[in-house]
């Protein structure tokens, strides 16, 4: 798997150097400027993700709270990513996903072997996607990834690399609802010394309304199942591989506004404890959604 990252580089790289090169032999240079930016339109597509994770409604303070309401040690960050998908043909892609994260709480009370920087480097997704079925009203996508461990904290938990396999479904019954269903299983790859052995299983619904072309309403729900579990199995608290518990369950509610059409800014409010709507356990958060090709 170290060795997928290399390969999906050179295999972007080499159709991509074929293309120009091709189309360099039979273009002058006068037109080469402008049908380069039409081809660069025509493979790549690139969007752009952030989501903030900040307090609860009951109290303002500089981090991110556990399901219990109690306060957890990461300072509030914000998680970006840029998801960059190369055309090999009309249904079949390319993927990459590049990802840092910005800190803009406080971090006095961070971990010793935390990432100490303002702006930390994420984990990186690279893989392919594609597209089994599209009309109007209903697409069908999958999307296989390798997600290399460039932070800190996979390093530390010894991580050598995530393998997810997704599915995602989108249904339009009308012209302004949109709904999304995605399931997303990853396995961790550990390093030969590391003592856990861990996978998980995602499933979320996301609903969005359109109100108008500026405005919409959104709301989300996130199921998330783990396992993680010692790989020794003469401890007493080994368990079965395809054991899980519950890891996330939690709904998200937003109006978001578009002040341009490839724009999307979404606060929102997140309810972590499904069991119990206080407000120690209700958060809020900003997402931000963006076309840039």
């Amino acid at each position: 798997m170290k060795n997928l990252f290399l390969i999906l580089l050179l295999s972007s790289g080499a159709v991509f150097a074929q293309t120009t090169t091709t189309s360099a032999t039979n273009t002058s240079s006068t037109e080469l400027s402008g049908f380069s930016l039409q081809r660069l339109r025509e493979k790549f597509k690139i969007s752009y993700f952030s989501e903030t994770l900040g307090p609860s409604i009951k109290k303002w303070d500089d981090n991110e709270i556990e399901d219990d309401g109690s306060k957890k040690r990461e300072p509030m960050t914000m998680y970006h990513s840029f998801n960059v998908r190369y055309l090999l043909t009309q249904n079949f892609n390319l993927f990459m996903s590049p990802r840092v994260s910005t800190v803009i709480g406080d971090r006095n009370d961070i971990r010793s072997n935390a990432d100490p920087h303002v702006v930390m480097m994420d984990d990186w997704q690279f893989g392919i996607f594609y597209t089994f079925y599209k009309t109007p009203t209903f697409q069908y996508n999958n999307r296989l990834t390798h997600r290399a461990p460039f932070s800190t904290k996979s390093r530390n938990e010894n991580i050598e690399s995530q393998i997810e396999w997704q599915h995602d479904f989108t249904w339009m019954p009308r012209p302004e609802w949109r709904i999304i269903l995605w399931n997303n299983y990853r396995y961790y790859a550990m390093e030969n010394d590391a003592t856990e052995e861990r996978h998980r299983i995602n499933f979320t619904t996301l609903i969005n309304y359109q109100i108008n072309d500026k405005f919409n309403a959104q709301m989300m729900h996130e199921w998330d199942m783990q396992h993680r579990n010692t790989n020794d199995s003469s401890n007493p608290k080994h368990r079965d591989f395809w054991y899980l518990k519950r890891y996330k369950n939690y709904f998200s509610w937003g109006v978001g506004y578009s002040p341009i059409p490839s724009l999307t800014v979404i606060p929102f409010i997140r309810m972590l404890d499904e069991r119990n709507i206080r407000n120690e356990t209700m958060m809020v958060g900003l997402w931000v959604l963006g076309r840039v090709i």
